[in-house]
């Protein structure tokens, strides 16, 4: 009867062993897809956080209408403002939402690292198929939303900048040649 027990956890020793080791591969590969695609989100929201620093940076510059303006220059302020204050809450709507993203998808990284830390302690609990799969698409779907993110942050940067020549005073000649 020793024997037989001792044979059976043998062999069921060996079973999970194997089951851990066949997953091996896929393990090491999502653990480097989450490796390479963790930094990415770090810099989408380093460079939201930036662009909305600028954006509360320029707002220095805003140009208060004040009645001694004469019409057109008081419209033109006006429109200025409003184009900035627009920006400014798209921009910052932006990076709340990719914050909110990002912090949704580091639940990932928990699950990577008890994938890795299974393969490692040679056992891994629950549906290890399911759970590579659950992360991969996670970052495939990520990947997109990336790219999205990406395209509006471009198109707000470019609304950033003109917003910042329009809003700089542009020097004349005269003003040139004066400071020289």
């Amino acid at each position: 009867m020793k024997n037989l027990f001792v044979l059976v956890l043998a062999a069921v020793t060996l079973v999970s062993c194997n089951n851990v080791e066949q997953h091996r591969t896929a393990i090491e590969e999502v653990s480097t897809m989450w490796s390479e695609f963790n930094p990415k989100m770090d810099a989408l929201s380093q460079k939201c956080a930036t662009l909305n620093a600028s954006l509360k940076a320029m707002g220095s510059m805003v140009v208060e209408v004040t009645e001694d303006m004469d019409e057109g220059a008081a419209e033109a302020a006006q429109s200025i403002n409003t184009e900035y204050k627009e920006s400014a809450m798209k921009v910052t709507s932006m990076t709340e939402e990719v914050n909110t993203f990002v912090a949704e998808m580091m639940a990932n990284d928990t699950k990577v690292q008890s994938l890795v830390d299974g393969l490692a302690a040679g056992k891994i609990d629950g549906d290890v198929d399911a759970l590579i799969a659950e992360v991969k698409l996670s970052m495939d779907e990520a990947t997109v939303k990336m790219e999205a993110y990406y395209t509006q942050l471009e198109e707000y940067s470019a609304v950033a900048t003109q917003l910042s020549e329009k809003m700089t005073p542009v020097l004349t000649e005269d003003t040139m040649t004066a400071e020289m």
